[in-house]
């Protein structure tokens, strides 16, 4: 859950950064997938195969 966390967060912040946004150090050290409120730490998971491969794309702000 993590991981996959860790690729969207990725996501996006590469795509304010190509958009021209300038982002920084300081702005990626204040982000972490560990924050969300969808990280359960005392649960349990049910995870699902989507029915396309690969990532869905990001939702706009």
């Amino acid at each position: 859950m993590v991981l996959r966390h860790s690729l969207r967060l990725d996501r996006a912040a590469k795509q304010p950064a190509a958009e021209g946004f300038a982002v920084t150090d300081d702005l990626l050290a204040r982000i972490s997938p560990l924050q969300l409120d969808r990280v359960n730490f005392s649960g349990r998971y049910a995870f699902f195969r989507p029915a396309e491969a690969g990532l869905r794309p990001l939702r706009e702000p």
